[in-house]
């Protein structure tokens, strides 16, 4: 099994079922991703703590989402999941694996799995995220790492993570991004304690 543009996946062996996930792991970088990724559906699962739900596969009750505020529209793909996940916990929340629920994913099918656009898009995504939901600690820690990757590609373009452009769109949205998670953070009223208590769980960064 590989992804439809043929990277990053690893083939199966013949006969052999691959998960693409069992929920969301968020470590403490605000990176998002698949628990159990491509793990051999034999093998036992991996033990991180999960964080919250794949977008591809999940049952949500409506009163609870409602009460969040839904899925955020500016989000438009990526980390979109991962948002509301993390406003149903910072609303005392939980989210939980059902392993007897099965369903046949196609990852990326439509936009690859390692594109320029899901790379822009996740970056993006990923700190607006961060920015309306994280603790002030937690989300400057994300910033001035995601600085020091913006220089790093700057001074190595050869593996550069985003291109010039990206970068440009990036930095062009960051005021938009910044003050729609400011909105969203006063009319959500969470306070800093609930915020950390949230993250003291996290997984380390990798």
């Amino acid at each position: 099994m590989v992804a439809p543009d043929g990277r990053r996946w690893r083939r199966a062996e013949v006969g052999q079922t691959l998960v693409n996930g069992t929920g969301v792991v968020l470590d403490r970088s605000g990176n998002g991703r698949d628990r159990d990724w491509l793990r051999p559906l034999d093998d036992g699962p991996e033990s991180a703590p999960l964080f919250g739900f794949s977008g591809g596969a999940a049952f949500l009750r409506r009163g609870p989402l409602e009460e969040v505020g839904g899925f955020d529209p500016t989000l438009f793909m990526y980390y979109e999941d991962l948002d509301v996940a993390w406003r149903l916990r910072l609303a005392g929340y939980e989210v939980r694996h059902a392993p007897d629920a099965v369903v046949v994913h196609r990852h990326a099918a439509s936009s690859g799995s390692d594109s320029p656009l899901v790379r822009s898009q996740s970056m993006r995504n990923r700190l607006a995220v961060v920015l309306r939901n994280a603790s002030a600690g937690f989300a400057l820690r994300v910033v001035l790492r995601t600085v020091g990757r913006l220089v790093r590609d700057l001074l190595r373009p050869g593996s550069a993570q985003l291109t010039p452009a990206a970068w440009w769109r990036l930095c062009r949205e960051a005021p938009a991004v910044l003050r729609h998670a400011r909105h969203a953070r006063r009319r959500d009223g969470v306070g800093a304690a609930v915020r950390r208590r949230v993250e003291a769980a996290l997984e380390p960064i990798g």
